[in-house]
């Protein structure tokens, strides 16, 4: 999973725990050295993989998305699938924490 923040990562890690997963973010913006380790961690990833980007929820967010997505198609990996979440009524994945939390607490 690549989320754009670290802590977007850990939230999207709290919102959506999956033992097998992995987590990673690219700081905010992607430097000129990223797209290649990214797309070598992608290459290295087992068959069948899926890679969830978890970008914000904004114009930025689907622009990296899509920067994300050639990279796979890059790595010429069909056995991929890519998958892309975001946060529902909400700008990032902290945002998306936030309100999970005031809902989980009205309730109690």
């Amino acid at each position: 999973m690549l989320a754009e923040s670290g802590i977007d990562a850990l939230n999207y890690a709290t919102l959506h725990p999956n033992e097998n997963a992995r987590y990673a973010s690219f700081g905010g913006a992607l430097n000129p050295f990223q797209p290649e380790l990214i797309r070598a961690a992608i290459d290295r990833l087992t068959h069948g993989a899926t890679v969830w980007i978890a970008t914000d929820n904004d114009a930025d967010g689907a622009g990296f998305a899509a920067i994300i997505e050639g990279l796979v198609a890059e790595t010429g990996r069909g056995d991929l699938t890519v998958e892309r979440s975001v946060p529902v009524d909400a700008k990032d994945w902290n945002d998306a924490l936030l309100r999970a939390s005031r809902v989980a607490l009205a309730i109690v």
